[in-house]
């Protein structure tokens, strides 16, 4: 019967099996292959050779034996010479030369189960038996447990058997300086063989030694070549670099487009430099259709990488097209879409998508009004630093919105805002000041911030201050500065500095009177609406101050006064109706008007009222029952 004898060795007899069959040899133990075949003859021991104990043991003669040797080249070649000598023939002997392959794939086991230890000492073994990928393996252990020398060390072995990815990282050992001095001539020499035969890490890298000299003179046109080839192979750092060349055309023709191109094949491979440079092509549209949407998807895939920069870029990117479906820009205005991406974005922590959020919330804008809600997001922009946020919420506290009215909270927020210069905040703080909002009465501070508003062209600042110098609130009365106070105000449209600075203008208060001046004042005030000017405009064209008189005009000027319940101006206006003046004569309109007058206490329209009683109380009565003058009745049904 045939029997297969089957060494395994592995820098020592690991195990001998004769066919299924274990052998076990103690005496073999740390022995050298020789060792195996020479005899020896001790007083309690014999071995008479390797051959000759198989045989013994197997009860044989050895005619019938194969013998089957496992384990490196040299162990092998030193095992035949052996057993040659012993007599044993080469049909005899088959020798399987271990070339490291199954240590390789036995380490990576080892490895992908989390014994790396293990894994190291089988790549090891196996890298020393010239198997190329635990060559690789080894370096990589021992680069990623910072001994470079060894990771050079097997590099540079793993080199010589021309691999392309060994001469890319032997490259990388002398470009940095890593278990070897840094050479960066040889360094380029490396990458430039690794990428002939096609590595594309190796071609990135001699684009970049091409483009900024390195090891090399510097080449832009070879740095391209280099760059492209290793883009086509889909390496995503050379894709994204070529597309940098493309957008600023460097060493080709500027192609927006081509740029594009590769900034989406970078990105799509996950390189989060390209996915954030495509994330700015979508934002502001460069040589692309600008869309938000995609400007979104691309920054949060940069921002899921960690890039430094994306998150600001994201949360911007949200706010502004929230911006874009609140106002109908590019897209159908959608308030709802607005408000959902307010809300991403203010939930980034972007304050200006707080403060919007916190308004759409105040005044109901694509959601249901909720100031508590909108209190929420306030406080959140103005804890960030948001000055519109802050003066708001002083707002808030001030009237009761949204949250308990609570003065002194008020207060402390129109401070924060308005020591960031906005204007209102610093008006807002002139009042608090001025009146004790919040705050102890101070006048002196109350000057100052209504200065600090005031030079930043805040009008009701400028007419507040004018105020304070008329009557010397604060200050030292001083009448040409109020003047000049209320002149800013009255030029940026103040109706009450309008008309005040007409007042100062037709009593000489701190100008030279001018009546004319005073008119254009009031004329500007009264065609704002400020009633005391259009009362002010009548008187002055009915006796013809400062300009003509005109009865028309200034009825005209009375009724718009009147018609704002203003009652010196329907008394006017009942005197205008009763003698004609700028009017046809209409005593029942008069009777209305001094009616009007009398119900809010004017002594002139009573007075006028008992005259019309007394002249014709006929005609009183009729006109008072007609117009159901129940008030004017009770004044004279005791009569």
């Amino acid at each position: 019967m045939a029997i297969e004898v089957k060494i395994k060795y592995d820098g020592e007899m690991t195990e001998i099996h004769a066919n299924d069959d274990k052998i076990e040899f103690s005496y073999l133990n740390g022995k050298g292959i020789s060792q195996w075949f020479e005899k020896i003859e001790q007083s309690r021991f014999v071995w008479r050779g390797l051959p000759s104990e198989i045989n013994r043991r197997l009860g044989c003669n050895g005619e019938d034996i194969t013998y089957i040797f496992e384990g490196d080249s040299l162990s092998a070649d030193i095992f035949h010479d052996c057993i040659k000598e012993k007599g044993i023939e080469d049909k005899n002997i088959r020798i399987i030369k271990d070339n490291g392959e199954m240590k390789y794939h036995t380490g990576k086991e080892q490895e992908e189960s989390g014994n790396l230890d293990n894994a190291y000492q089988l790549y090891l073994k196996s890298a020393k038996l010239g198997y190329l990928k635990a060559q690789l393996a080894c370096a990589r252990i021992a680069g990623e447990r910072k001994n470079y020398s060894e990771q050079f060390k097997w590099y540079t072995l793993a080199k010589k058997q021309g691999d392309s990815e060994a001469q890319f990282n032997l490259g990388l050992c002398y470009d940095f300086g890593k278990g070897i001095t840094k050479n960066k001539k040889k360094a380029f020499n490396l990458y430039t063989k690794s990428a002939e035969q096609g590595f594309a890490e190796a071609q990135f890298r001699l684009g970049f030694c091409y483009e900024y000299g390195k090891g090399v003179d510097r080449n832009l046109e070879e740095a391209i070549h280099w760059y492209t080839k290793s883009a086509e192979q889909g390496y995503l750092e050379a894709q994204f670099k070529l597309g940098e060349c493309y957008e600023y055309g460097n060493s080709v023709d500027k192609n927006l487009k081509e740029a594009i191109h590769w900034y989406t094949k970078s990105a799509e491979q996950g390189y989060l430099e390209a996915q954030f440079k495509l994330g700015e092509c979508y934002e502001y549209g460069n040589s692309i259709d600008k869309n938000l949407k995609e400007a979104i998807h691309w920054y949060t895939k940069a921002v899921e990488q960690g890039h430094v920069e994306a998150p600001s870029n994201l949360v911007r990117v949200q706010f502004e097209l929230g911006k874009c479906y609140e106002y109908g820009d590019g897209v159908d205005k959608d308030l709802k879409e607005a408000i959902h991406w307010y809300t991403k974005s203010a939930e980034l922590g972007h304050v200006e998508a707080q403060f919007k959020l916190g308004e759409c919330y105040e005044y109901g804008d694509g959601v249901d009004k909720d100031l508590e809600e909108a209190i929420h997001w306030y406080t959140k922009s103005a804890e960030l630093g948001n000055v519109e946020a802050q003066f708001k919420l002083g707002e808030c506290y001030e009237y009761g919105k949204g949250t308990e009215k609570d003065l002194r909270k008020a207060f402390e927020w129109y401070i924060k805002a308005a020591e960031q210069d906005f204007t209102e905040a610093q008006f807002k703080l002139g009042l608090c000041y001025a009146d004790g909002t919040g705050v102890n009465k101070d006048l002196e501070e109350a000057i100052y911030w209504y200065t600090e508003a005031a030079k930043q062209d805040f009008a009701e600042a400028q007419f507040e201050l004018g105020k304070c110098y008329e009557y010397g609130d604060g200050v030292d009365k001083n009448l040409k500065e109020a003047i000049h106070w209320y002149a800013k105000s009255a030029e940026l449209g103040h109706v009450e500095a309008q008309f005040k600075l007409g007042e100062c203008y037709e009593y000489g208060d701190g100008v030279d009177k001018d009546l004319e001046e005073a008119i254009h004042w009031y004329t500007k005030s009264a065609e704002l609406g400020n009633v005391e000017a259009q009362f002010k405009l009548g008187e002055c064209y009915e006796y013809g101050k400062g300009t003509e008189k005109d009865l028309r005009k200034a009825f005209e000027w009375y009724i718009k006064a009147a018609e704002q319940d203003f009652t010196e101006a329907q008394f006017k206006l009942g005197n205008c109706y009763e003698y004609g003046k700028g009017t046809e004569k209409d005593l029942k309109k008069a009777f209305e008007w001094y009616s009007k007058a009398a119900e809010q206490g004017n002594a002139n329209a009573k007075a006028a009222l008992s005259r019309l009683y007394e002249s014709d109380r006929t005609t009183f009565w009729s006109i008072a029952l007609s117009i159901g003058a129940v008030f004017v009745g009770s004044m004279f049904l005791k009569k």
